[in-house]
């Protein structure tokens, strides 16, 4: 999938370039930030592999960090290397890593939006014959984006991805769009949670998160939902808030979930697996709480303070 991904992208940046032209000016200033690189090399030796990971540069193109997936799928620390840009967005430069690897950058190409890299290339001599580096939004940060469904029906999830939250639902139905920050390995863990379905779970790397496409499927019969407590008062310090509190087991054993209701939400991943929110009353005066733990069902329950 992600050969096919990066092949499209390729693509359209080739073809944009040729029939649309560029008027944009750029400079090496432009390159500074984390980039998510997913990248291809033949030569003789080795013949095909593919490499991907993340590298930083700084504001004069140099390459200050980042690691990378070598084709026998140990990660290898980028060492080094400098970038550059002219006027018109072709990229030079080399990048170096642990155990002497050195590559450089033929024929790349910066986009308009200065945030995608793509790179052509047809030499045997330690070049990157294809690939594409996706700018982070942030430092640490990408896009998590697709579609939610279930036999080609759009669904209503609650879909969830390195703690950040959303639902797919209304005018929005079966759309997911999320920017998240990467985890320590620069990977993104996606949930998805339907009433009656599986739980969804998938790691994507960011270039994998740009178009991912949620299919869920039918929870087995014996499929558990955890065991939920929860007692509610009065907040003291938020007049007409309510004060929500409980603990997630299942079978007697504290669970990590996110717990969320009427907006507000945490993880109960403490060792007694408690949560404890302040939430304010929907229109009706009622309270939902939904509790999400990765393998089970989603639990749902309306309080009536």
């Amino acid at each position: 999938m992600l050969k096919k991904l990066l092949s499209g992208i390729v693509f359209s940046l080739v073809m944009m370039m040729a029939v649309c032209g560029f008027s944009q000016t750029f400079n090496t200033s432009d390159l500074e930030g984390t980039w998510y690189a997913y990248l291809s090399e033949t030569n003789p030796a080795l013949g095909t592999y593919w490499l991907y990971g993340n590298f930083t540069v700084d504001n004069s193109g140099g390459i200050t960090g980042g690691s990378y997936t070598a084709p026998d799928g140990t990660t290898v620390s980028v060492t080094g290397g400098q970038m550059s840009v002219d006027n018109n967005g072709i990229i030079f430069g080399t990048v170096t890593g642990e155990g002497g690897f050195t590559g450089t950058f033929p024929n790349g190409k910066l986009d308009q939006s200065k945030t995608i890299v793509s790179f052509v290339g047809a030499d045997n001599n330690g070049s990157l014959d294809l690939g594409v580096a996706i700018k982070l939004k942030a430092t640490g940060y990408s896009t998590v984006q697709g579609n939610v469904t279930y036999n080609g029906t759009p669904l209503c999830a609650m879909v969830l991805a390195n703690g950040q939250y959303m639902f797919s639902c209304e005018e929005n139905q079966g759309k997911y769009e999320l920017d998240v920050p990467l985890d320590e390995n620069g990977e993104i863990t996606l949930f998805a949670f339907v009433d009656g379905l599986a739980p969804f779970k998938q790691i994507l790397t960011p270039l994998e998160a740009l178009d991912f496409d949620i299919e869920m499927q039918l929870a087995s019969p014996d499929s558990k939902t955890p065991t939920v407590t929860s007692t509610v008062v009065e907040s003291i310090d938020y007049p007409g808030w309510i004060d929500i509190a409980g603990s997630v087991s299942l079978e007697g054993i504290p669970l990590c979930a996110m717990v969320l209701a009427n907006g507000q939400y945490m993880f109960s991943c403490d060792p007694d697996g408690e949560y404890q929110l302040t939430v304010p009353l929907d229109p009706n005066g009622e309270i939902t709480l939904f509790v999400f733990v990765d393998g089970l069902q989603p639990y749902k329950e309306i309080i009536r303070p």
